[in-house]
């Protein structure tokens, strides 16, 4: 911990006993169950591109890797067609339906996927701390220049933060302050100061003393901040089986980031899970026990932020896809897309867990730009068949061309979050011509 850390904490509590209590961020957990699933309404083209005759269900657009949704099998993109035996007429009568419902009930679903439907099991639980904050409360820290924020439903929307991402959220950092020497921006979230989720702003600056790892939330994703002037800094990060870990000295490996359909995702990892032991290694995980599991089956024992006890997971490596350099002009989706290589990456400010097709430039006046895709977004799926190549979205497309469907239903990625975005594959016939007032009125034009 910096002294300059714990000068500013000082102030702080010295300023809060001079001024009274402080607003507190309450949580206000429901009496119903957590499912982890964001999702949206099913459109009548939408429903059609996917081979349903009209709407049925709710699109599953965002799910937690830890949430009961994921672990039933639900995944980004799927139609939940069912719940609780009940089949689901819109978003309203969903949240009528999970009110109906309390943690540890095991609900029956229905998903539909590739024109398949399945039913699946989930079994609800608790909703988990920093999910359910509404009051308005806020902190400064004058000698850190900085200033954070509850994470309220207003909070989150002002601020863009994702769906299922909690924290502080950082609503002001002075220039030249320890703040933004720690490289901390404005609308960036404070995660977990070591191992302890940050949620109430008033009890912040006592985490923060105790803590020398600070987990934050930004654009980029997930990244660790030593608060220790003394400390060593820590090794870069290492992508290996679809996951971004750091490895923390004497502590393990961090979980920064978990791309879709990875080894990683398989196994339920998710950003914020530590690595504390691998199964057959004598020694504290660090960034080449990462690398080699990029290549070597192993049983982890991971704690969550949130898990009363440590669990343990099997991860299988798979053959890594390397992805050529590749930019291609999609006309039947009016915008160029690319393969995410590294350098993609980089230009867009992408996250490492990010996987799709980068939209590198779209058309004005095209069919992407009237469906809201502009560069920077990522295609992740096209009628709910991953893309991973500008080939992939030509094909896809083609296909739902050839059924003679209106829309074609993409998942998309970007700095918000995902959401399901209805691409027209067909043009809009032109306006009628508006007649001549006068002659329309039976008089004649001057």
């Amino acid at each position: 911990m910096t002294r300059r850390l714990r000068t500013a904490i000082a102030v702080l509590a010295a300023l809060v006993l001079a001024g009274g209590d402080p607003a507190r961020a309450v949580e206000d957990p429901p009496p119903f169950g957590f499912v982890g699933a964001e999702v949206q309404a099913v459109a009548l083209a939408e429903a059609q591109a996917l081979g349903m005759e009209a709407p049925r269900g709710v699109f599953v657009r965002d799910l937690v890797p830890w949430g009961p949704a994921y672990r039933a099998g639900l995944r980004r993109g799927d139609v939940l067609l069912d719940y609780a035996g009940v089949s689901i007429t819109g978003l309203q009568h969903l949240v009528s339906l999970v009110q109906g419902s309390r943690p540890e009930d095991v609900v029956p679903v229905a998903r539909r996927r590739l024109g398949q439907e399945q039913s699946l099991s989930m079994t609800l639980i608790d909703y988990p701390p920093g999910w359910t904050v509404r009051t308005e409360a806020t902190a400064v820290l004058p000698r850190l220049g900085l200033t954070l924020a509850a994470l309220t439903p207003r909070m989150r929307e002002r601020a863009g933060i994702r769906w299922g991402s909690t924290g502080l959220v950082v609503t002001e950092v002075a220039p030249d302050s320890p703040a933004a020497a720690l490289g901390l921006e404005a609308g960036e979230l404070l995660v977990a100061a070591d191992r302890e989720r940050l949620i109430d702003p008033a009890a912040a600056e006592f985490a923060l003393a105790e803590a020398g790892v600070l987990l934050v939330e930004g654009r980029r994703g997930f990244r660790l901040l030593t608060l220790d002037d003394g400390a060593e800094p820590l090794p870069p990060p290492v992508m290996a089986a679809g996951v971004a870990w750091q490895a923390v000295p004497g502590l393990g490996l961090v979980v920064l980031d978990v791309a879709h359909r990875t080894p990683g995702a398989a196994a339920g990892l998710a950003a914020a899970d530590l690595i504390t032991a691998i199964e057959g290694a004598a020694a504290v995980p660090d960034a080449d026990a990462a690398r080699a599991l990029a290549i070597t089956p192993a049983r982890l024992t991971v704690e969550g932020l949130d898990d009363a006890a440590p669990r343990t997971v099997a991860l299988t490596p798979e053959p890594s896809l390397n992805l050529a350099e590749a930019v291609a002009l999609i006309e039947p989706l009016g915008a160029a897309v690319a393969s995410l290589t590294p350098p993609m990456r980089d230009s867009f400010t992408l996250r490492p867990g990010t996987r799709g097709t980068v939209v590198t430039s779209a058309v004005p006046g095209g069919r992407a730009a009237e469906a809201g895709l502009r560069p920077g977004l990522v295609i992740v799926a096209v009628n709910q068949r991953f893309v991973e190549r500008p080939t992939d979205v030509a094909e896809e497309l083609s296909a739902a061309a050839a059924q003679n469907a209106a829309e074609a239903v993409l998942l998309i990625e970007g700095p918000q979050g995902f959401r399901i975005v209805g691409l027209p594959l067909k043009d809009k016939p032109p306006p009628a011509p508006t007649p001549n007032l006068l002659q329309w009125n039976g008089e004649p034009a001057e």
